[in-house]
């Protein structure tokens, strides 16, 4: 083998091909871009499909023990101590200095005012529950740099599913994602509290936290979305033999006769252990 003409040799020694390897595969075989197949999923599953897989999953981590004590610890586990910050600066005054300038950012670093450590173990729990969520770039009035947390659900196609005006018009948008024709993500749309309203945020300003199974997928699903359907079949179980213990405990036998009144003529007496007369 020479360097710049490496080439596969058969068994016999004998250059299984004239082309060089590393020009394999290179623009030069004429092959053009694919077109963006980012439709395919919605076409496979509908509209309303991730609505009603993010509630269901939502509704099995808020009433499942098994599940929550999974994501919670899986998220404990992932941010833990692994994020809390330690200076390794040889000098201990500035050490000290780094430390004390880092802690003063994680208290203000959201805008919300929670702990940047609290967003991180929010960022964990909410791509097992949701599939994936949104970290807007945003600032202070002082311009101080902050992070935003946005849940999965507010970023959302418009109702009609069209981008019918401005810089993105015409552009494909699933799920709240707004793509090119390549299928890169170049902004997002964000639904707003009223009806009809939202705004789009670009990508440069969004950071999109969420676990692919596929790379033609613009969106993630919950992680124990395979098991859905059997949790559901389980609490729907345990639901059944709930009601079932209840009727059961609440069962009366009455007796009557065609009148609705006590039968005389059922009614007999016998004398008691201590000589009272017993009834019934």
């Amino acid at each position: 083998m020479k360097a710049g003409n490496v080439q596969i040799l058969d068994q016999f020694g004998r250059p299984f091909s004239s082309r060089p390897i590393y020009k394999s595969g290179s623009y030069d075989d004429g092959l053009q871009r694919l077109p963006n197949y980012l439709k395919e999923p919605e076409q496979l599953s509908g509209r309303l499909t991730r609505k009603n897989l993010i509630s269901a999953s939502r509704l099995l981590y808020k009433n499942n023990g098994v599940v929550k004590g999974a994501v919670n610890m899986k998220a404990e586990y992932s941010i833990g101590k692994a994020f809390l910050f330690k200076s390794l600066c040889k000098n201990p005054e500035v050490a000290a200095k780094y430390d004390e300038y880092i802690k003063a950012f994680y208290k203000v670093a959201c805008v919300n005012g929670k702990n940047f450590h609290s967003l991180l173990y929010l960022i964990s729990t909410a791509i097992d529950i949701d599939g994936d969520c949104f970290v807007m770039l945003t600032e202070s009035k002082t311009g101080f740099p902050q992070l935003q947390f946005i849940r999965a659900n507010r970023v959302c196609s418009p109702k009609d599913g069209l981008i019918d005006s401005g810089k993105y018009k015409g552009l494909n948008v699933l799920h709240g994602v707004i793509t090119n024709r390549m299928g890169r993500e170049i902004a997002y749309w964000l639904d707003g509290d009223e009806p009809g309203g939202g705004e789009i945020i670009p990508a440069s300003s969004m950071l999109h936290l969420v676990d692919d199974d596929f790379l033609a997928t613009c969106r993630g699903e919950p992680l124990f979305s395979h098991g859905l359907k059997e949790f559901r079949y389980i609490d729907d179980i345990n639901v059944s033999e709930l009601g079932a213990m209840k009727i059961a405990s609440q069962i009366a036998l009455v007796k009557k006769n065609e009148t609705g009144e006590v039968d005389i003529a059922q009614a007999y007496s016998k004398p008691g252990n201590n000589g009272e007369v017993v009834v019934r």
